[in-house]
């Protein structure tokens, strides 16, 4: 039979002091994304699919789009997108990397 080893606090080691020598030594972590509202540059410049007369932007594949003509769509950056008040498309989601939709 083994004997029972008591538990005192003697015996256990200060992992309490060790987590925070350990925490204060550690570096503050930064975020790695943008901050909200700020577009990267290569997501500003990403070209979008406008229906004119419509405050919409969307993805070249863009399921609501599929079957418009060339002739009935426009062509331009993120930026002058939302410049025109135009909104990311909910469907397809230009405002999101493909990761992220």
């Amino acid at each position: 039979m083994r004997p029972v080893e008591s538990a005192s606090p003697a015996a256990q080691p200060r992992s309490a002091e060790k987590a925070g020598v350990a925490e204060a030594a550690a570096p503050a972590l930064q975020p790695t994304t943008p901050a909200a509202g700020a577009a990267s540059p290569v997501r500003a410049s990403q070209e979008v699919t406008v229906v004119p007369g419509i405050t919409r932007y969307h993805r070249d594949d863009c399921i609501l789009i599929r079957f418009l003509s060339d002739e009935d769509l426009e062509r331009m950056t993120r930026d002058a997108a939302e410049a025109a008040d135009c909104v990311p498309c909910k469907a397809c989601q230009p405002d999101k990397t493909p990761a992220e939709a």
